[in-house]
């Protein structure tokens, strides 16, 4: 016993130990996460940063470039500063309209004249070059105003005016060198946040920032935790505290961010795992006192058996011989009287000796007049107890069928009278009361001894206790057997005071 549990005990060690081994590698990773996620803020903001100047560079470049449109209408005699401007401004898309809204110009103007060409003439087979070549013109004219229209929400027209009325409006907007920048940015930020849905490594994670009301970012089932609603996040948030602390991160601009997260299932699989093997062992050593209870109960029912058997035939041979004896003395003339009650005595150690015959082996179960058998078994104990102990039998009625086996039966009530009667120190009342109910005749044998502790109420039955100075404490115990074992019914404590008396109830099945 000892060893097992020491075994026990070094498993549950080493379980605990793993757990928190798992947990410290569990919140490294989140460690290592929360400072990728920092470094993916600084990139982001460095990114946003790169972008800007970018935008406001570019955007001096247009205004420069228009510049030098306005110089070049001038009649100087070296051009090579406005063309260098040009030039160096030659990534930015600018279209170029007068002061009436005409088309004057453009550089870098994404407008595919060969596809749309293509597409006017699938649609106008039959038109000529120069009605074409018209239809292309009104296309492009659609295409310059839809344009400029977006680029001025973004950037406000640089507006160049000449001698006297005459005026041109540059409209820019940003190179497509920055936008396939953007297009990089985005694609890094959805490269990161798909990593860390699809990191089946990583525990499940919550980002929050400062004020846990705005999520950064995670990996969890949005729907399971609604973490998009203010309740559901606060809800998130407090059970994944309940699991571990949050872990802190700087970010950029002097902002901080907290990581919550849960333990991984492997990790909840382990902590739990001591409880599944308490309750493994706790199984196996209930099994085992079951297959115990059982060996021992057949082990029990063996020696009874076999203690009755021999008693049986031990009492067969002086039996004999006493028959031989009565028949001798009668031989001689011996008064018939003795003889008689001799015959009885005997008669008497036949019935004993046919219950112990009986016992360990289940006896055929008859209907048989209980009312009749209870009457019986008290005239015959009235006679052999103390004249200072008064029998009663009340029934309502003279015949009440019961399924026993009437030698066994008698002596089931033989034992609890006899019990009554050494409760009552040999003076007192004892009353059987015969009555039937749910299929059942029932006797409730009732005394005025000295009564039974509520506490012992289930111990009298058990085999070896007694309250007596002599006494083997086996008659309760044998009847019990008898009584459900045997019959299939019950006996019991039906009620007891302590000083005024007791009454045992037996249960029968009725035939």
């Amino acid at each position: 016993m000892v060893f097992a549990l020491l075994i026990v005990g070094l498993s549950l060690w080493y379980t605990s130990y793993i757990a928190n081994k798992v947990q410290v590698e569990e919140r490294l990773k989140v460690k290592l996460w929360s400072e990728a996620l920092r470094k993916k803020a600084d990139l982001v903001n460095l990114t946003n940063k790169s972008f800007e100047q970018l935008r406001v560079e570019e955007q001096r470049k247009a205004k420069l470039w228009a510049r030098a449109a306005k110089e070049i209408q001038k009649e100087l005699l070296d051009y090579d500063l406005p063309f260098s401007i040009i030039t160096e401004s030659h990534s930015i898309p600018i279209i170029v309209l007068d002061n009436e809204g005409r088309f004057n110009d453009s550089v870098n103007l994404n407008f595919d004249k060969q596809g749309v060409l293509t597409r006017l003439r699938t649609a106008n087979p039959t038109v000529s070059d120069e009605q074409m070549e018209e239809l292309l013109s009104i296309q492009f004219g659609k295409f310059v105003r839809r344009t400029t229209e977006e680029w001025e929400r973004t950037y406000p027209p640089v507006e160049i005016f000449y001698a006297g009325t005459r005026s041109q409006r540059f409209y820019y907007s940003n190179s497509q060198r920055y936008y396939d920048l953007v297009g990089m940015r985005a694609q890094l930020i959805a490269s990161f946040e798909n990593d860390l849905v699809e990191n089946s490594a990583l525990v499940p994670v919550l980002f929050v920032d400062s004020t846990r009301r705005s999520v950064i970012s995670h990996n969890l089932d949005t729907v399971k935790f609604r973490i998009h609603e203010a309740g559901g996040l606060y809800e998130t948030i407090e059970m994944m505290a309940g699991e571990n602390p949050p872990i802190k991160v700087s970010l950029a601009k002097g902002e901080k961010g907290y990581v919550y997260y849960f333990n991984s299932l492997i990790l909840k699989q382990l902590r739990y795992y001591p409880y599944v093997q308490f309750g493994i062992i706790g199984l196996f050593l209930f099994i085992c006192y079951l297959l115990f209870n059982t060996f021992r109960k057949a082990e029990q029912n063996q020696v009874w058996a076999g203690m009755a058997k021999e008693t049986a035939h031990q009492l067969g041979t002086p039996l004999s011989s006493l028959m031989a004896w009565i028949e001798l003395l009668r031989s001689q003339g011996i008064d018939e009287s003795t003889i008689v009650e001799m015959n009885k005595d005997i008669s008497r150690l036949e019935t004993v000796a046919d219950r112990f015959s009986k016992i360990g082996s289940h006896g055929k179960l008859e209907p048989q007049n209980l009312v009749f058998i209870v009457k019986e078994i008290t005239a015959y104990l009235t006679r052999r107890v103390s004249k200072n102990v008064s029998i009663k039998v009340e029934c309502s009625v003279d015949e009440l069928n019961a399924m026993v086996n009437r030698s066994l039966i008698e002596w089931v009530i033989e034992n609890v009278v006899k019990n009554a009667v050494d409760a009552m120190q040999g003076k007192g009342d004892i009353k059987i009361a015969i009555t039937s109910g749910d299929g059942y005749a029932i006797l409730d044998i009732s005394d005025t001894g000295k009564g039974i502790p509520a506490s012992k109420f289930k111990t009298i039955f058990q085999p070896g206790y007694t309250s007596k100075k002599r006494g083997w404490g086996l008659g309760l115990s044998l009847a019990k057997r008898i009584v459900e074992e045997y019959h299939h019914g019950r006996i019991m404590v039906k009620s007891s005071q302590l000083e005024v008396g007791t009454t045992f109830r037996i249960a029968l099945q009725l035939g």
